[in-house]
């Protein structure tokens, strides 16, 4: 049982070592350039599996500050799907929303993502100033930000009510009350924007 936790400790210690090793390569920096430049699916998926390692180095302000990565990953995390017990296809997002747990193949691949983007969105809101929050400096538009923000919200609502059930019992009513409640808050920001467009024209 000790040499088998021993074993266990060595290989654990050269998987951390190698990735550590990794993230300080030309390989890597390759990898992170490939990313903002091109910003393809397989680009992005193998960028996170350093995804601790990038959180905690200064590579984050190079992804965070590359649009074309931040919208690729943030398309990536929207459109992640699975099937429902019900044999219905729903995106990762929707799931965490209504306060749903994600089978395990969901986790591996929401969460890093997930993690990913929070950190990289907070690292460039903290490096703008004020004067900065234009659409032209944002890597995403006003319109953009405030659907994301409603989507994180929810997405943390969720996840309240589903690690703590007992005091947070989401039951279809209130999951579908809330889901009315976006949707209505969306379409009056549509129109709104739809209506200062007018104005603006005249």
């Amino acid at each position: 049982m000790d040499m088998d936790e021993t074993q266990d400790e060595k290989v654990t210690t050269y998987m951390i070592a190698t990735i550590n090793s990794a993230t300080k390569s030309s390989t890597f920096s390759m990898l992170c350039k490939s990313a903002v430049e091109t910003s393809s699916e397989e680009n992005i998926w193998s960028l996170l599996t350093f995804d601790k390692q990038i959180r905690e180095s200064d590579i984050l302000d190079f992804l965070a500050s590359s649009k074309s990565f931040m919208t690729r990953l943030w398309h990536l995390i929207i459109t992640l799907r699975s099937k429902t017990a019900l044999g219905t296809a729903t995106t990762h997002i929707e799931v965490l929303k209504f306060g749903n747990s994600l089978a395990e193949s969901g986790r591996q691949r929401l969460i890093p993502a997930l993690s990913m983007f929070c950190s990289c969105i907070t690292t460039f809101v903290q490096s703008i100033d004020d004067v900065d929050f234009t659409d032209s400096h944002l890597i995403f538009s006003m319109e953009e930000l405030t659907s994301i923000v409603q989507i994180l919200r929810d997405v943390s609502l969720g996840l309240i009510d589903l690690a703590f059930p007992e005091e947070f019992v989401p039951d279809f009513y209130a999951a579908e009350e809330r889901k009315k409640e976006s949707a209505d808050r969306n379409l009056q920001q549509r129109n709104n924007s739809s209506i200062t467009k007018q104005q603006e024209i005249k």
